[in-house]
């Protein structure tokens, strides 16, 4: 896979995180970001994997992350509310 190819790379670390690769997606999309920087989509495709991984903390300052950089973004708007909704009846369990 072409290293500079920021598309290749994204569907990648998707593919992996869908594969249950979580620690190989969240490198795949983390060398993206430190490539052309912080990318929301990125930071979303982090978030997922976290979440997978029960690393919710983690999950939820990436979902944060990608509303930063792109407030409408409705993936992480989405899987943030669904992570937090989560956690929240965990904890009435």
């Amino acid at each position: 896979m072409d290293p500079h190819n920021e598309t290749a790379i994204f569907n990648y670390a998707v593919m992996l995180s869908k594969s249950g690769k979580y620690d190989q997606s969240i490198a795949q999309a983390k060398k993206l970001i430190d490539g052309k920087g912080s990318d929301a989509e990125m930071h979303n495709i982090i978030g997922i994997a976290c979440a997978k991984k029960n690393a919710f903390e983690m999950a939820i300052n990436h979902f944060n992350k990608a509303l930063e950089l792109k407030p409408d973004f409705k993936p992480a708007s989405d899987n943030l509310a669904s992570l937090i909704a989560k956690q929240e009846a965990a904890e009435r369990d």
